[in-house]
């Protein structure tokens, strides 16, 4: 099994290379169908799946076996995404703590503000102020022309995640959740001086979209039977309810499908953080079935 700088050094400049191989030489890559019998013994949480061009494969089982991140060699944005993924492996609370500039230049170190493109942020902490973080997303997409053909789309994800962060991601010490089964009209608040932040964020090729809770509360093997249910054939969706026919399953059903990228990052107390990648050549180009996907539940 080789290290992901073994296998792919050639696809960054030579100049780069003394920088990237203290990072990448301990992040190993297997790539499907080629390696698939090494797939059972590997370092899941330190091995990136490459599938192979013109390939698919069923990425609910990766992420049942361990593994977090699945990538596709066809993508043209494959480059930076496999380096996304190798950085997300070695330093995984960068991503989670500065989460625009990532998606954009692959990792730049904590702290660091600026971004490659525009970017918008909004705190929230209760129900009743969906309508006009959405009104604010809606008027961002449409002051970008490259943005408008995306805002529908935006604007049901963004619908998904505020939900989610709002009714679903409150837990209590327990483990009851005590909104989650609230109608989603209920006046909702979280507690006193708890934000939850949507962000968007586009550079020439895409643009991103997520949102940040401070409560970290994903069940892994609760989403991980949710999307077995959903994905049961490869590179295939099927329609699935799920447990009471609510929570996260349903919103990450939506945004799979239409997004060309998917992440999911979960620090157990701590936060999760959801977010998609649109491509910008159209609707079209998202509906893929070579999706990146990331899924990171610690």
């Amino acid at each position: 099994m080789k290290s992901v700088f073994d296998e792919y050094q050639h696809l960054w400049p030579t100049s780069s290379h003394a920088g990237l191989q203290p990072v990448l030489k301990d992040v190993y890559c297997l790539k499907f169908p080629s390696d698939k019998e090494s797939m059972l013994w590997a370092k899941a949480k330190r091995t990136i799946i490459v599938v192979e061009k013109g390939q698919q494969v069923e990425f609910s089982a990766l992420f049942s076996a361990g593994y977090e991140h699945v990538v596709y060699e066809e993508r043209e944005d494959f480059t930076q995404e496999l380096l996304a993924s190798a950085l997300m492996v070695v330093r995984p609370e960068n991503f989670a703590k500065n989460p625009m500039p990532f998606f954009f230049s692959g990792f730049r170190g904590v702290g660091t503000s600026d971004n490659d493109g525009p970017h918008l942020v909004i705190e929230f902490s209760e129900s009743r102020e969906k309508t006009k973080v959405k009104s604010q997303l809606q008027s961002f997409c449409e002051s970008v022309p490259q943005l408008r053909f995306a805002t529908d789309m935006l604007l049901q994800v963004a619908d998904e995640m505020i939900t989610n962060a709002i009714f679903n991601a409150p837990v209590l010490a327990n483990g009851e959740r005590p909104f989650a089964v609230f109608p989603r009209s209920e006046k909702v608040m979280l507690p006193p001086g708890v934000k939850a932040k949507l962000f968007a964020c586009y550079s020439d090729q895409r643009v991103v979209i997520g949102c940040e809770d401070p409560f970290g509360s994903v069940n892994r093997n609760n989403i991980l039977h949710r999307l077995t249910q959903i994905y049961s054939e490869t590179g295939k969706s099927k329609t699935s309810t799920g447990p009471n026919g609510t929570g996260l399953g349903l919103g990450m059903k939506l945004m799979i499908d239409n997004a060309a990228n998917f992440y999911v990052y979960s620090e157990h107390e701590k936060k999760t953080l959801i977010a998609c990648a649109f491509l910008l050549g159209g609707r079209k180009s998202n509906m893929t079935t070579a999706k990146h996907m990331h899924f990171s539940v610690r």
